[in-house]
């Protein structure tokens, strides 16, 4: 079951980073905003294009001229731990806790941290503080969600995917990840409307890869 979560919709939420998302959030008092803020932004395409290196590099040098800049901890986290360096990464999550309590995306992205290294339990414990902190975030429920789905805790990944749902009513891989989780319990049905809806989703949204998996999976369950 594990590996068709991952075949089909590949990575957890929170870890793909783009420029046009990213979060520039700069001290008010800093020698030369803007050129933070380009060089944050590089971090970002760096970050997006897969080079890790140079995205740690460009982030350390943003870090090594204001300090506050707390999201440049938490994006060169997510370099580190793409190349399995998981201390630094979560030496740099509690970073961005130390100077934002309540960032909720750096618990989440401890979270998929232990994720990486098969720590189910302490994942779901990071995934259910951002929650506690943001109860509408929805990477984190979908995450949490999936990580129920690697202990075959089934229910309870269900019970998180539909309240991403609520949420996030046009949300393909929730349709997709619940109809999985509904497979693993016996409920074909169920399954079947999960998986075509989330289908549905992916050809109307353009995303012909995973349209094209979920029909797949489908034709397994006739």
């Amino acid at each position: 079951m594990a590996s068709i979560v991952a075949a089909l919709w590949g990575m957890p939420l929170g870890v793909r980073v783009s420029a046009s998302s990213g979060d520039r959030r700069l001290p008010v008092v800093t020698q030369d905003p803007q050129s933070l803020d380009d060089q944050f932004e590089q971090g970002l395409q760096q970050l997006e294009a897969g080079e890790w290196t140079a995205a740690i590099a460009t982030f350390s040098a943003v870090i090594a001229a204001n300090p506050g800049v707390y999201e440049a901890y938490s994006q060169r986290a997510l370099a580190y731990a793409q190349q399995g360096d998981y201390a630094a990464a979560m030496a740099d999550l509690d970073q961005t806790l130390a100077l934002v309590p309540t960032h909720f995306e750096a618990y989440n992205r401890r979270g998929l941290v232990w994720v990486q290294q098969q720590q189910w339990q302490a994942a779901i414990a990071e995934f259910t503080t951002a929650l506690d902190v943001q109860p509408d975030y929805i990477d984190a429920l979908y995450n949490r969600g999936r990580t129920y789905v690697q202990m075959e805790q089934y229910a309870a990944a269900i019970a998180d995917f539909t309240a991403a749902l609520e949420l996030r009513p046009n949300f393909a891989p929730g349709f997709g990840e619940r109809g999985l989780a509904h497979q693993a319990l016996g409920n074909a049905r169920r399954a079947r409307l999960d998986l075509q809806m989330a289908a549905d989703l992916f050809e109307y949204q353009g995303n012909q890869r995973d349209y094209q998996r979920t029909l797949n999976y489908l034709r397994q369950l006739q």
